[in-house]
């Protein structure tokens, strides 16, 4: 059994070091930005993957940019949180410079070939920054962006599968 573990650490390893552009399957690599994705908002993770893409990196509320900066564990731990949290990637700080880093740095560590930026109706600190990631994205990385606007409920799923259905088509 650990030969097996180990062969598979080798495999995962040297795919990494040879930062391969392409799933196994070839399928387009897309990076989610926004909102927290749960609970009735996985439709779009769902419609994402029906439509052919894979999802190779979330950067949002519950996805890289909470992990990005270690707590320094050196310092007074009320102040090493404060630090932690006042450098966040969050759309609530302003300016946002740190997540623009972080979405820029992630698209290429991911070789990722589109970025779909959901935004919640009525968060209008993500719906403030959709033109500065539109920017970076189609810009500055020569990328394929598409911001969608949903809310919790699936009223509106026929039109996110049309809109991503495309989106994922253009990728192949």
């Amino acid at each position: 059994m650990w030969a097996k573990v180990r062969s598979l650490i080798e495999e995962v390893k040297k795919a990494y070091a040879c930062r391969e552009k392409t799933t196994p399957a070839g399928l387009p690599r897309i990076l989610i930005t926004g909102y927290p994705i749960g609970g009735a908002t996985e439709k779009i993770i769902r419609i994402i993957e029906e439509s052919g893409g894979t999802i190779v990196c979330y950067e949002n509320c519950g996805g890289a940019k909470d992990r990005e900066d270690l707590v320094d564990e050196r310092i007074d731990p009320y102040a090493a949180l404060a630090q932690k949290y006042v450098r966040l990637a969050c759309s609530c700080m302003s300016p946002n410079d740190s997540r623009i880093a972080l979405l820029s740095r992630l698209i290429d560590e991911y070789s990722v070939h589109g970025v779909i930026d959901v935004v919640l109706q009525a968060c209008h600190t993500y719906n403030i920054e959709t033109w500065r990631i539109r920017e970076l994205v189609q810009k500055q990385k020569n990328r394929a962006y598409l911001s969608l606007e949903t809310d919790y409920s699936q009223s509106d799923e026929g039109q996110l599968k049309t809109r991503i259905g495309a989106f994922i088509e253009m990728l192949h």
